[in-house]
């Protein structure tokens, strides 16, 4: 139930009550009295930070609002004293972060993002397992910025690069630069930083008013654009170096015009050479095929880091997406994932 609740972002009514802190189970009377379980996520913005399972008398009108509210107020709690707390960092991981994981998952922003005009999801898996795979995004006004990054190699130098990579990037962002130069500003500090090493990625803003997609294309694999459930289009070009030879840009900038719902996916290499246990291979063609759906669940597949950017329709309710790329094949997919809390509280 509270599995349910989580990944439905609604409130779940439980059958009967099981309180942790007393073994013995409290049954439901038989009239419609007596205690339940409302199982309730707990949200910031969009984020889903875990779930809320909160104890009621059966039958109160109030009670769904009540949890609701107690949940938001829970919600603010976790999130404003995370970023202090070790406590929180082991109660949702299931093993050891790796070292690049571990410095990586402290520098991105949250994997949700959605307001009336647009939606932004993200995914970086197994979790516990980040090599150079990065993205970022941020808004300014009726600008969406976001960024994709894939660091050479597997390692913690790879880790390191795509710190370097995203840092860059941010400062030259909040200076006011254009695309272009700030790819060249991330080639330097790469450059300077990582004699050898190099990063390919994609930077993009989108004007939130016209859906006005301007891009640079840093060596790494073109975005796809999914709209009625189809792929309509991939903004292939020639693509510039890649980040950290010093080598010179040749395209530049490019366009493109995203119309109302669509859906815009940039990805690494982990998501096409993904393999099932028996070794098939994921793919773009099937990869494209799968996210052109509300959820991607494909139990089994390799390493995958993906992002999504939907244009929300003026006309309509922002929609829920989300893109879940499978666990690697030493990971059972319940534990690919970093975990999030479940909370148990009884109304008085």
């Amino acid at each position: 139930m509270a599995g349910r609740a989580f990944r439905g972002v609604e409130i779940v009514e439980a059958r009967h009550v099981m309180d942790p802190a007393a073994p013995e189970r409290v049954p439901a009377s038989s009239a419609g009295e007596g205690p339940q379980r409302l199982w309730v996520p707990l949200l910031s913005g969009t984020e889903r930070v875990g779930v809320l399972g909160v104890s009621v008398q059966r039958g109160s009108e109030a009670a769904a609002l009540l949890a609701g509210r107690l949940a938001s107020l829970v919600s603010l709690l976790l999130i404003s004293k995370r970023p202090y707390s070790d406590s929180y960092a082991r109660l949702v991981r299931a093993r050891p972060m790796t070292l690049p994981a571990e410095v990586l998952g402290n520098l991105l922003p949250p994997e949700g993002f959605a307001d009336d005009r647009v939606v932004v999801s993200a995914a970086l898996e197994p979790a516990y397992e980040v090599g150079g795979d990065a993205y970022d995004y941020a808004i300014d006004g009726d600008t969406l910025h976001v960024s994709i990054f894939d660091a050479m190699g597997h390692d913690t130098a790879a880790g390191l690069t795509a710190t370097i990579a995203i840092g860059s990037a941010r400062t030259s962002r909040r200076q006011g630069t254009n695309l272009p130069a700030t790819s060249e500003a991330i080639d330097a500090a790469i450059a300077e930083q990582s004699t050898g090493r190099f990063a390919t990625g994609v930077l993009a803003d989108l004007d939130l008013r016209t859906g006005r997609l301007a891009w640079v294309n840093r060596g790494h694999y073109p975005p796809l654009v999914i709209r009625g459930g189809q792929q309509v289009a991939t903004l292939t070009s020639v693509p510039d170096p890649p980040m950290g030879l010093g080598l010179d840009l040749s395209t530049g900038l490019l366009h493109y015009q995203l119309e109302p719902g669509d859906r815009l996916l940039f990805y690494t290499d982990g998501i096409i050479e993904a393999q099932s246990p028996n070794g098939e291979l994921f793919g773009l063609e099937l990869w494209s095929r799968s996210a052109s759906c509300s959820t991607l669940a494909t139990c089994g597949w390799g390493a995958a880091r993906a992002m999504t950017m939907s244009r929300a329709p003026a006309w309509s309710r922002i929609p829920t997406t989300t893109l879940s790329p499978a666990a690697s094949q030493n990971d059972t997919p319940d534990r690919s994932r970093l975990s999030r809390p479940v909370l148990r509280c009884k109304a008085p």
